[in-house]
Formats: C-alpha cells, structure tokens, sequence
C-alpha cells in the first residue's frame, strides 16, 4: 500500500504553517496539522504501535488535500484510546459537511471520504490517548488494514466468546460465515487479545468472515502457555478485574438468544485458556439472569436470561453446523474457504493451522447444547432453533389489516306530524268497503247484461217453448187423422 504523509508539526499546543511533504512515490499531497502538547511525527509514521503521540481532550488533528489530488482512505489507530472524539469532514470552502462522534471502536479507525471532501478533522473530546499511526491511501483497495467497523450490537442473536483473536476463523470457523450470511446479529467476544497488534491482527479473517460489528476485547494477559493453571493466574489472580463480571456486562448489555464458547472439558485441544474461557462464560450465563448478582450492570442494563448456551466440541446434545455449504453472501464460496482465506490473513506462513482448517481437524462443526430454557434441539443443525422469531433482530412482525374505522349511525329523524288536507268539492266516501284491487287482465271484459235484457230474454224462452207444444201437439192430431 502506498502511503501519503506530509506533517505539520506543533509544540506547546502553538500551530505552525503547513508545509506539504509528499511521497515521492505517490502523485498525491496531503497535508497534516497536530495540535497537542508534543508531536513527534516519526511516531506516527513508523509502522509500530509501539511508538505513540499522546493527545489529550481538545487536542486535534486535521490532514488536507486538494481535488485535484484526492485521498481514498484515511486510517489510524491507537495505543490506548480515548473515551470518545469526534471526526469531522469538512469541503474546500472548510464547512464541515458530516461528522461522527465516535467510542470504542476508535481504535483502528478508517475514513473513506465522500466527493467533495477535502479535509478530515479529529478532536478528542473526552479523556485522552496515545495514537500509534496515521495512514493516508491513495487506493480505495485498503484491505486488509483498513477495516471500517460499526459499533458492537446493542442487541445480537448470538454471542461467541472466544479466548484468542483467531479462535473465530480457527475454531469457531463454521459460525460468523453461516450466520452474518442469514443476516443474523453476531456479537464477538475477546478475552485473550491483549495488544492492539494482535487486536489488529484479528481483524481481516473476522471481516472477511461476514464480521461487520466491532469485537468486544477484554484485553487479558497473552500467556506463552497452553497450561490451564497458567492462565487462571495471569486473568484471574494477577488480573484486579473480574472476567466473569464483565462477561455477565456484555451479555446484559447485548441480549443475545445463544451463546457458544469452547470446549469446557479439555479445552478443545488442550488449550488452557480455552478451558478457562468456557468456564468463565457458563458463570456468566447462570448469574446474568439473577439481578442480584453484579448489582452495577444489572441496573444499567437489567438482567438477561440467555436460552441456550453451547459449548465446542461438547458430547451432550450434539448439533453439526455445516461447514461446506455454499453461501450466498458470499458469492457461493463455503465456510471451509472462508476460513481459510481468512487464517492467511493472520499469518500466511502458519501452514499447519490452514492445513488443520482444511481438513477439519480443529471441528469447527461440532458442539453440544449444554442449557437451555426452549428444549433440546430436534433438527440439530441450528444454534437457533426453538428460538421464538419474535425474539430474532431482523424479526418483522406481520402488517395487520386494517380495521374499517366505524361509521356513525344516523340519528333518526323525526317524522312530522300529518297535516290536514285542503278541503275539496269531492263528495265525503260512503260507508261501503272498497273493493279488493284484483290484477290487471290484458283480455277485453265481457259485456255485462242489464235487468230488461234479461227479461226479453225469459219472453223469447217461453215463447219458444209454448210453439213448440203447439206444434207438437198438432202432429199428434195429424196422425190419428189418417188412420
């Protein structure tokens, strides 16, 4: 990586010009102003955190260059870091244009400037520290070093509690690919990375791994040990912290559903500060749930029951996370590759350990449930099955239909009263009932006879009838006459 430096220096908190310093194997400029009480820019600039610039609150730094001659990068990092400082980017005309008041994760620290910014100021504005180095890059491909970390997870779905900086991609290699690539909220806890060498050191495989989230780092004594007894001394005798303590902090403080840690039986490989490490993280799972116990932080963050905690490697309960399947977050490739991509970039020349990865001698797919509040495992493939959905970070509780908002009823009317009618020349009805109104026939009525027909009509019978017995009578007359 190229690297830019030009150094304004300042002494007794006095400003002095800017005089611009360019790499000579670069085509770009920047320039750096320090205030603080002494500077010596050799410390920032020799590729050791050994060497620092102490910066106290209000003490700042500012590194400009022109548009013509861009940074793509702008990365350091601290030996000791303050309690919080703020980082602002400011245009040409030094309007500040967006900044970020950052905590913990300053440690190491990267700017990727937007177009149109031109100066990158940082100002710590509380407690104070030593910075270790200041980098500018003329190339965006500032992997693996410059790494831009958000803060931990206020709420993770699972915290692993490892012991060593690499235990995530060594040990636990088949865990941060499979679940960052379900989208899951993985909180990374470091209780053995004790410099900020090997803190940095650390970072690429994690990254790499799908880790977005900044490590939680306890910072305990490295031991050139793998005796268990070893490490009870340095992190529990000599150390005046108390590790269970602040486990239980982190997992008040992040609410995670799981937790997974290492083999509390022989400490995966025999490793002492594995072992130490689970026995750690099962004390802090049983008392983080009672209130009573680390009084401090449970009135900070209230207690926290965790429903499931795994150990590596465990015989009880067994589950099996696939390590060979592919992942599409990460382009199809496997946890396997994964892990071993990300093993180089902690130490390229530790062949054994990539051969053990790729082998799956270190059985980053095994481990056993050892507590839990939801039932054994059934499917036993999921650190989170039985886990209720609701209590997942990327839950998305269903839309509800809308409820018709109700209608008011009408009041009814009142009905007016009946007027009189006008009086008309229509004579007053009778007393008759009227008639039952019948259908309506589409055929002409028949003629209705009247009384004097009907008496002409009895005439005509009679009549008829008296001709006919005349006449009768006269045949009969007739015939007696002949004989």
């Amino acid at each position: 990586m190229k690297r830019l430096f030009t150094v304004l220096l300042a002494a007794a908190l006095l400003l002095i010009p800017a005089a611009a310093l360019a790499d000579p194997n670069s085509n770009n400029d920047c320039e750096i102003e320090i205030h603080a009480e002494e500077v010596n820019m050799k410390n920032l600039t020799d590729n050791t955190y050994t060497t620092t610039v102490e910066m106290k609150a209000g003490d700042w730094f500012s590194v400009r260059w022109t548009e013509e001659k861009p940074i793509a990068a702008l990365y350091w990092e601290w030996r000791t870091i303050p309690k919080k400082a703020l980082v602002e980017s400011l245009n040409a005309a030094g309007e500040v244009v967006a900044s970020r008041e950052y905590g913990n994760i300053i440690r190491f620290l990267t700017v990727f400037p937007e177009e149109g910014v031109t100066e990158i100021r940082m100002t710590v504005t509380e407690g104070s520290g030593k910075m270790a180095e200041l980098f500018a890059y003329d190339e965006k491909e500032v992997q693996p070093k410059a790494i831009v970390w958000e803060d931990p997870y206020d709420k993770a779905d699972l915290m692993l509690v490892e012991a060593h900086g690499n235990d995530d991609v060594l040990v636990f290699g088949a865990v941060l690919p499979t679940y960052t690539d379900r989208g899951k909220a993985v909180q990374v806890v470091d209780l053995g990375c004790d410099t900020i060498g090997r803190q940095r050191k650390s970072s690429p495989g994690s990254y790499l791994s799908g880790l977005r989230h900044y490590k939680t780092f306890f910072a305990f004594k490295g031991v050139h040990s793998t005796l268990y007894n070893s490490f009870v001394k340095a992190w529990i005798n000599e150390d005046p912290r108390d590790p269970i303590e602040l486990v239980v902090r982190e997992i008040r403080r992040c609410k995670p559903e799981v937790v997974v840690t290492h083999d509390i039986e022989n400490g995966d490989f025999n490793d002492g500060a594995h072992k130490l490490t689970a026995e750690i993280t099962k004390a802090a799972v049983e008392a983080a749930s009672d209130p009573a116990q680390y009084p401090a932080s449970a009135e900070t963050y209230g207690a926290w029951q965790v429903k499931k905690l795994y150990f590596h490697m465990a015989a009880e309960h067994p589950i099996t996370i696939d390590f060979d399947a592919p992942l599409a977050s990460f382009g199809g490739r496997t946890a396997r590759e994964l892990s071993v991509e990300g093993m180089k970039l902690w130490d390229k020349e530790e062949k054994r350990m990539i051969r053990g990865i790729e082998s799956g001698d270190y059985a980053p797919s095994d481990y056993g449930l050892v507590f839990s509040t939801v039932g054994e495992d059934v499917e036993k493939n999921d650190f989170l099955e039985n886990i209720p959905e609701e209590c997942m970070t990327d839950y998305v509780p269903p839309t509800p239909s809308p409820t018709p908002e109700p209608t008011d009823t009408p009041a009814p009317t009142d009905t007016p009263e009946p007027t009189e009618a006008p009086a008309t020349d229509t004579p007053a009805p009778t007393d008759a009932p009227k008639a039952t109104e019948q259908p309506v026939s589409t055929e002409a009525p028949a003629p209705v006879p009247t009384a004097a027909a009907k008496a002409d009509r009895m005439i005509w019978i009679l009549a008829g009838v008296g001709g006919a017995a005349v006449l009768a009578a006269a045949l009969i007359l007739f015939a007696r006459k002949r004989k």
